[in-house]
């Protein structure tokens, strides 16, 4: 099996293959539209770069929807900007302290409905496997409709700024803006299925995301910091 993404897990080097990642993403996929989340709904992920966080993202587009990356750096006040002024319905958190940021200013965000933490040692919240297990409910053939039905000029993603002048700002990007980028610096840095990136930027970051994006669209190996 091929490798797609690989990562320190208790000690040791875990790896996720390109198959287990297409069904990992379809099982999250079917949970969110399991939760109710419609195609271009924004669903927000809020935490450090981890092979979850990629999961996440890549499970929110199979889904129709549009991810909302948040750093994990910022404050619930901040987190809270970012998910009232996106409408998100969802987000998935990295942890318990992370979704505690969430809970304080939770009752501001009247869009949101769900959080769910990657970490599956939180009993506090929906976990990431849980959702997965969730969308074993949900027909596999959703999924596949979904991704029809996205057209190129549709939002993939809300990237929001710093905000160093003002509030930041949510720039759009179009899954042919991404599609774009990503054929793009695939030819011109020659990157091709033997390579291998190792990802520490913040995937908050359109630079980390492209990266991430350009690994998969040809068969390489992310390896997270």
């Amino acid at each position: 099996k091929t490798v797609a993404l690989q990562f320190p897990r208790d000690g040791h080097t875990a790896f996720i293959s390109y198959s287990e990642l297409g069904s990992i993403a379809s099982e999250i996929a079917r949970g969110l539209i399991g939760l109710g989340i419609e195609s271009g709904d924004r669903v927000a992920i809020l935490g450090l770069t981890s092979a979850e966080w990629t999961l996440a993202d890549c499970g929110t587009l199979c889904a129709g929807a549009v991810v909302t990356p948040i750093y994990h750096t910022n404050s619930p006040e901040e987190c809270e900007y970012v998910l009232a002024h996106s409408e998100a319905k969802a987000v998935f958190c990295e942890n318990a302290s992370q979704a505690a940021k969430i809970a304080q200013v939770r009752s501001r965000c009247p869009a949101l409905e769900h959080v769910i933490v990657l970490d599956p040692s939180d009993p506090q919240a929906m976990t990431l496997d849980e959702l997965r297990r969730l969308g074993m409910e949900t027909s596999p053939e959703r999924v596949p409709q979904r991704i029809q039905s996205v057209s190129p000029d549709d939002i993939a993603t809300l990237v929001y700024t710093s905000g160093t002048t003002g509030p930041p700002k949510a720039c759009m990007l179009s899954h042919e803006n991404f599609l774009f980028a990503t054929r793009s610096y695939a030819q011109r840095l020659g990157f091709e299925h033997n390579h291998s990136l190792y990802q520490f930027l913040p995937l908050a970051h359109v630079l980390a995301r492209v990266a991430q994006m350009v690994v998969l669209s040809v068969g390489a190996r992310i390896i997270y910091w």
